[in-house]
Formats: C-alpha cells, structure tokens, sequence
C-alpha cells in the first residue's frame, strides 16, 4: 500500500519544482467539533439521532401521511432531513421536531 506524502514532504517537492509555497493551514476542526457533538448525543444515551431519523422518515415519500398530519393539527412544518455527520448543521431539525 502507497502512503500519500506527508505535508513536509509534499513542501520539498514543490520547493525543487520551483511551485507557490502551501499554507499549512493545520487540522480541520471542525471534524472534531462535529465529533464532539456526536459523542455527546450518543453518551446521553437519548437516541437523539434515531428519533430525528425517524421523525423525517415517518413522512418521507408519504403524501397521505403528511396531509393528514397538516390536516389534523394545522401546522405545515414537516420534519427536515437529518444528517448524522453534520451535527451543527443540524440545528434546524432539532429545532423542527421540538415544535412538531
């Protein structure tokens, strides 16, 4: 197995070409934020994500469900998508389903 080039070594080799030098611009962090909020979802032991999951599949591709559900209780706001690795994204699906 081949192992890309670290960033110092990437750095030499664009110095003997004669190439712009890179920023180093470090880890992305927000990776570890993301990771952060995930772990602490899961050590809650709430199923946080599976309930926001569940929410949006409950209606996904089910038109009967989602008029009867605006019919009964007068709100148009349907649950949003949900996505497990975009936990700051995902400030508006937990906002949408306290309301629902």
């Amino acid at each position: 197995m081949v192992l890309p080039p670290t960033y110092e070594e990437l750095v030499k080799q664009r110095d003997a070409e004669e190439l712009p030098t890179l920023i180093n611009m470090g880890s992305c962090s927000l990776h570890v934020i993301h990771g952060a909020f995930k772990h602490g979802a899961q050590s809650s032991g709430w199923n946080i994500d599976g309930v926001l999951r569940a929410l949006q599949y409950l209606f996904h591709d089910a038109p009967a469900r989602s008029a009867d559900y605006t019919e009964i209780t007068g709100s148009k706001e349907l649950p949003k998508r949900f996505c497990s690795t975009r936990w700051l994204e995902d400030t508006t699906v937990a906002e949408c389903a306290i309301c629902i």
